[in-house]
C-alpha cells in the first residue's frame, strides 16, 4: 500500500530523498514506548497481548509479543524499553500511527 508521496509536480528525485512511503498492511507490527522496566520483566517472546485502539472503540485484536529490546532508555526520568508486539488478526480501518494500547493477556 502507498501510504504518502513525497514528491510535487516538477521536483528533481534524488538518491537520497524518500520519493514514498509503502508498507505491506496484512501484518501489523506495535511498538511502545512506554513500557517500564518493572513491566517488561512480565514479558516473555510469543507472549499472547491484546490489542486495543483508542480511535476504534470496541475493536479488540489478539496479538503476541515479537521482539523485546534488551537495552533500556531514558525518557522523562525512568527507564523504558521497546516492544514490539505482532497482531494475529487485521482490521481495514487501521492506519499507521494510531494509538494502541497492548494488555497482557492474563494480567
Amino acid at each position: 500500500m502507498v501510504a504518502r508521496i513525497d514528491l510535487r509536480v516538477g521536483e528533481l528525485v534524488t538518491t537520497t530523498t524518500p520519493a514514498m512511503l509503502i508498507g505491506d498492511t496484512s501484518v501489523w507490527r506495535i511498538e511502545t514506548i512506554d513500557l517500564s522496566e518493572i513491566d517488561v520483566t512480565r514479558l516473555t517472546l510469543d507472549a499472547p497481548v491484546t490489542v486495543t485502539f483508542d480511535a476504534l472503540p470496541g475493536l479488540i485484536l489478539p496479538g503476541r509479543v515479537h521482539a523485546i529490546r534488551p537495552y533500556g532508555a531514558e525518557r522523562l526520568g525512568e527507564i523504558v524499553y521497546t516492544v514490539s508486539v505482532e497482531h494475529m488478526q487485521s482490521d481495514p480501518r487501521l492506519r499507521w500511527n494510531m494509538m494502541a494500547v497492548i494488555t497482557l493477556d492474563g494480567n
